[in-house]
């Protein structure tokens, strides 16, 4: 039904097993189909044989069978199971890893693979993979970090209230002004009394006046402090109600670790909460005798200043007209002086203790910023004890093993976190900093070292002076409309754009600054030097690719003839120096026969070194023939000394 490949059997060697054969005769053929059957083929990869050939490969059916005797199989175009039986290395994929523009997320998950088969089985936690091991022990840090960026938010949303209040004082101040300037003018225009009774009841109803503005102001003050209460209690309320949910999730996660039910709780003890409801009680009684509402009062009420004032007007005699201007000029000169000592008091809390609490929020904002870097300093000490197994195996091995170490790494995406803070700004006014680039310098200089080096101190000292070069330059002025200053301060205060992870180097050099061949070395290192507990058969799809021969030889051959006593490895190659000076147990050649218009036929030759037809094929492939092998060696005339 597939004329393209052989119908029998192909017996596989332990130990290295070597495919060569020209291009286009079916290696990476053979290699896919391994995969395939083992459960181990990259689905998404287009550049593999049988992903190219599917339509001439649906329905194929390939075996494996392992020496327990087991048979693992797969059928191409159906589902799969995905159990990895064995580890496939496909070439695209090596060469993804390490082209010279590859960003490293791939790298850095196969690195990942590595670290996880290292630790102790019991250090693992029972998560099936690093990614999952990661997370459960950085969850608490995590939260934290979520903890302080919300109260970071919290701060500035306040930090934004009181700047727009103290905005205020000078309109405050001009108002007074205004309203001292108009009580002056009506002063001038009351009436002037006709009758010495009239005098003194005119006298009598300005201090009335002056009593009722100053029993509403206090009336106003026992408000606000009912109102207070009432927030209070509201407080209170969702306090008890978060409480609440933190209790049931705290004795499920404690009864998930093996604690019975009933052994752990939590109580919440409020102590002298009647106080509360007390004070509540005490303020409304004393409104209402203040307000003239209960009966019996011995204090001036305001409902009874009110009718003395009414009875005082009502009993001067003088004619309707001046009686009522005079009342309408007291009212207002009363309702003046009222607002004028509103705006004063205003005036004092704005100037003192609002300023005051504005200083205070900006170190405690500066001071959780700090906090959520010492939090990242917990998540560094996890990850580096994560690692810490690996690090000693690398410091045991060979030396091309100790040139690599790992090291946590701040990542930070700058120009993504700069891009956004110049977008806050009105592009037709000039750039507060002068211009994109003078603003990244700034960053670099005030913020980039703390961010890049996690050190708290460092990112403390920054910001600070990073916040103070704002205030400087008048960043606020520059903003677009739509922008507020509450939104300039969440840009700034933003974390989102740091990541802590860690980095390969090899010999001093971070893994991204390698060339693509050096990428590969430390590749396939890991693979065959590191990767040791991972007995699956390991299928490589032509490993010298980027490499160059002396590498090939000294370092590949060395990790391959080692990786071969403990696993299985099948790999495709044009290097001789894999096949020959690897000792490969067996060879397997690969042949394709091509006719005009229809599918290849291919076919594979198998035998070890030690046959002639088999060196001779090796010879002429790999080496270009005995002729050529023996020009080029002519060419180069080396001298062997004893």
């Amino acid at each position: 039904m597939f004329p393209a490949f052989q119908t029998q059997p192909i017996e596989l060697n332990p130990g290295l097993v070597a495919i060569i054969g020209p291009k286009g005769s079916g290696k990476s053929a053979l290699a896919d189909l391994i995969s395939y059957a083992g459960e181990a083929y990259p689905v998404g990869d287009k550049t593999t044989f049988l992903h190219r050939a599917k339509d001439y490969v649906q329905g194929l059916h390939i075996e494996l069978l392992w020496a327990d005797n087991k048979v693992s199989g797969a059928t191409v175009g159906e589902d799969r199971k995905d159990q990895k039986l064995v580890r496939y290395l496909s070439q695209s994929f090596v060469e993804r890893l390490c082209s010279e523009d590859y960003g490293g997320a791939h790298l850095t998950k196969e690195i990942e693979g590595v670290i996880f088969g290292h630790l102790d089985p019991t250090d693992t936690l029972n998560a099936s993979s690093f990614a999952d091991l990661r997370e459960l022990r950085t969850r608490d840090t995590a939260r934290e970090r979520i903890s302080i960026s919300a109260k970071i938010k919290s701060l500035i949303a306040e930090d934004e209230k009181l700047r727009q209040s103290i905005k205020t004082l000078p309109e405050k101040k001009k108002r007074i002004e205004e309203l001292d300037k108009e009580q002056k003018g009506l002063e001038k225009q009351l009436p002037v009394a006709r009758t010495e009774s009239e005098a003194q009841a005119q006298l009598k109803v300005a201090d009335l006046r002056g009593q009722l503005l100053r029993l509403q102001t206090v009336v106003g003050a026992h408000k606000q402090n009912l109102l207070h209460i009432e927030q209070l209690e509201n407080s209170l309320a969702r306090f008890k109600a978060e409480f609440d949910e933190f209790r049931s999730d705290f004795l499920a996660s404690v009864q998930s670790v093996g604690i019975a039910p009933g052994i752990v709780d939590l109580e919440l003890t409020v102590k002298g909460e009647a106080a509360i409801a007390d004070k509540k009680a005490q303020t409304r009684v004393l409104i209402d005798m203040k307000e003239g509402r209960t009966a019996g009062a011995t204090e001036p009420t305001i409902a009874g200043i009110t009718d003395e004032i009414t009875k005082t007007e009502s009993a001067v005699v003088a004619d309707q007209a001046r009686k009522t201007q005079t009342q309408q000029l007291q009212k207002r000169i009363a309702s003046i002086l009222q607002e004028i000592h509103r705006l004063q008091n205003e005036i004092i809390e704005l100037e003192g203790p609002t300023t005051k609490r504005l200083t205070a929020l900006r170190a405690e904002r500066l001071g959780a910023y700090e906090a959520s870097f010492k939090s990242w300093q917990k998540e560094q000490k996890i990850l580096a004890e994560l690692y810490k197994p690996v690090q000693g195996k690398l410091s045991a091995g060979d030396r091309e093993e100790q040139q690599l170490d790992f090291y946590i790494k701040w990542d930070v995406n700058l120009d993504g976190w700069l891009d956004r803070g110049n977008s806050l700004f009105d592009a037709r006014k000039v750039h507060p900093f002068g211009g994109p680039l003078i603003m990244r310098e700034s960053v670099e200089k005030h913020l980039l070292p703390g961010w890049t080096s996690g050190d708290p101190e460092r990112v403390r000292l920054g910001m600070d002076a990073f916040l103070q070069e704002i205030k400087d330059r008048n960043v606020e002025s520059f903003l677009r409309g739509s922008v507020s200053h509450k939104m300039l301060l969440e840009w700034v205060f933003d974390d989102s754009q740091i990541q802590l992870n860690y980095g390969l180097r090899y010999n001093g050099t971070e893994l991204e600054k390698l060339s693509p061949g050096t990428k590969g070395i430390v590749l396939l290192i890991l693979y065959l030097a590191m990767d040791i507990d991972d007995s699956r058969p390991l299928v490589v799809d032509q490993p010298e690719e980027n490499l160059d021969s002396e590498s090939v030889y000294s370092l590949l051959s060395r990790y391959f003839r080692s990786a071969k006593q403990r696993r299985q490895v099948i790999v495709i190659t044009h290097n001789p120096n894999l096949v020959v000076n690897t000792d490969a147990e067996q060879v397997i050649v690969a042949t394709a026969d091509r006719q005009q218009g229809a599918f290849p036929n291919f076919s594979y030759q198998s035998g070890s070194l030690e046959n002639p037809s088999i060196r001779s094929r090796v010879c002429s492939i790999l080496e270009g023939g005995e002729k050529a092998f023996l020009q080029r060696e002519r060419r180069y005339a080396l001298t062997h000394h004893v």
